[in-house]
């Protein structure tokens, strides 16, 4: 349950998920795409993975299964399943280092586990109140990298050799790129063979 169409994270992380859970469990799983609210054909899908998951936004959880059902839901803002189920996972990002009460709240009410990428957001969890079980599991990149690319060389300077930062996000308040740019600036100017990429998009939060 959650966001699927595009190129945001979310989606690419939902699509990802979605089909190695359905090649897991020899395709039983069933995707009910959501963005604000629940809605059917998702038009902005990748061509290589169209048809699979079309596959999964047509079935339905038996009613006798229901009892044996894992429901893993990730969406911005925060929701929940309607639909009954034995585990009621979430599967949660977060960049910053104190979740809101308000927010643990809802996953303590709503879910019986969390799913993270790091243990830097278990740790934030753990210290803003949340006491489910939280697992922290892997998560794939295969859309940024490819089996043929050669590992990244030495990025330390040497000489006059430009020094690049980059910084790659939806440019979102949360992001702290206010931030980002005032540290740039504080520590850097023009004389210093040093250079910040910001890797963006536009966007209606996008006031960079």
């Amino acid at each position: 349950l959650g966001h699927v169409e595009g190129h945001y994270s979310l989606a690419i992380v939902n699509r990802g998920l979605a089909l190695a859970l359905d090649s897991l469990t020899q395709e039983q799983v069933v995707f009910l795409p959501y963005h604000i609210q629940p809605y059917e054909r998702p038009a902005d899908l990748p061509a290589s993975q169209r048809d699979r998951l079309e596959a999964m936004f047509g079935r339905r959880i038996p009613a006798d299964r229901a009892e044996s059902t894992v429901s893993i839901v990730h969406h911005y803002p925060l929701i929940s399943d309607p639909e009954p189920a034995r585990h009621r996972f979430i599967l949660f990002f977060w960049e910053e280092t104190v979740v809101p009460a308000e927010t643990v709240g809802h996953i303590q009410d709503n879910f019986d586990a969390v799913l993270v990428a790091s243990t830097f957001v278990k740790r934030a969890l753990r210290n803003s109140g949340c006491s489910l079980p939280i697992f922290v599991i892997p998560i794939g990149i295969d859309h940024l990298i490819g089996p043929g690319l050669a590992p990244i060389g030495p990025i330390k300077p040497t000489g006059n050799r430009l020094f690049r930062f980059l910084h790659v996000s939806s440019a979102f308040e949360r992001k702290g790129i206010d931030v980002l740019l005032q540290a740039y600036f504080a520590e850097f100017n023009a004389n210093d063979a040093v250079e910040l990429l910001i890797k963006t998009f536009v966007n209606p939060h996008n006031r960079v």
